[in-house]
């Protein structure tokens, strides 16, 4: 009989937790799976904007998501209330990123696209409103306060990450005619001309080649890129500019890194033979 009440006192103990844990504002029982089709999701009415509402997000792998929010949303008519969309890592402790969204558009297809670039796992996303109350104007004029709710559009694009090196050291070759792409992730290290941190590649010419670099993508700041090798700076930075260039026989290296925190982007390298 005590073995049965141990068992049944257990199950309740572990009942009541999986209840206070869904009641608690914020926890990880309350987040609702972030739809990342494409298609426009609208939540609410809120009713109250101290916690936020929670949204997880699953990397299956690399890539990047694009979010856009109309956050004071009512079907009669928009208002100018902005919210925050505030990005964490899997244990919500860690922020990643903190993005203010202004609502300066009456459709949110025409709202800002943000950009986030996440390695594979868990994230958790945020919505704070500013007011759980909407007040605006209808079409005739009238004045509207109702309860807010959001819409938001998710989407994700997975890319397929080329092997790079994390220092000059462990550069990785790259050779005439191939390309090369990635992503500077919202939980990259940040970095400084001078620093080390970032994807490093690497290609070596056997003789005084004419070559083209081609870069490509998209970042929320400017992805920067650097270039090292024996030649003048001038011919280094014309590389980096897309243009066709003479370099000198020797090794040359690539660097691409972020400079603050919450930067994150997706790249792409196109070196080829003229």
């Amino acid at each position: 009989m005590k073995q049965i009440l141990k068992k049944f006192s257990a199950t309740v103990g572990l009942f009541v937790f999986l209840f206070l844990l869904a009641a608690i504002p914020g926890s990880k029982a309350d987040a609702a799976t972030l739809k990342v089709s494409g298609k426009v999701e609208t939540v609410g009415p809120i009713t109250a904007t101290e916690s936020g509402e929670w949204h997880k997000l699953t990397m299956k792998k690399s890539g990047y998501i694009y979010i856009t929010a109309l956050c004071a949303y009512q079907d009669a008519a928009p208002s100018w209330n902005p919210c925050d969309i505030t990005v964490y890592n899997s244990n919500r402790k860690s922020r990643l990123s903190d993005v203010t969204y202004t609502n300066f558009e009456s459709s949110i297809n025409s709202q800002v696209q943000h950009l986030y670039a996440l390695k594979a796992g868990t994230y958790y996303i945020k919505v704070k409103m500013r007011s759980a109350v909407l007040t605006g104007y209808a079409a005739d004029g009238s004045m509207i306060t109702a309860p807010n709710k959001y819409a938001i559009i998710s989407q994700v694009k997975y890319l397929t990450e080329s092997k790079t090196g994390s220092t000059k050291k462990k550069a990785v070759a790259m050779k005439l005619g191939s390309t090369k792409q990635g992503i500077l992730a919202l939980t990259d290290a940040r970095s400084s001309k001078n620093g080390s941190a970032g994807d490093w590649y690497k290609f070596t010419l056997s003789k005084k080649t004419k070559v083209k670099l081609t870069v490509s993508g998209e970042s929320t700041k400017k992805i920067q890129i650097l270039a090292i090798g024996a030649t003048t700076l001038t011919k280094l930075q014309s590389l980096l500019d897309g243009k066709t260039t003479t370099l000198p026989k020797g090794t040359y290296y690539i660097r691409l890194y972020k400079t603050t925190k919450t930067d994150s982007g997706w790249y792409r390298l196109k070196l080829v033979k003229k």
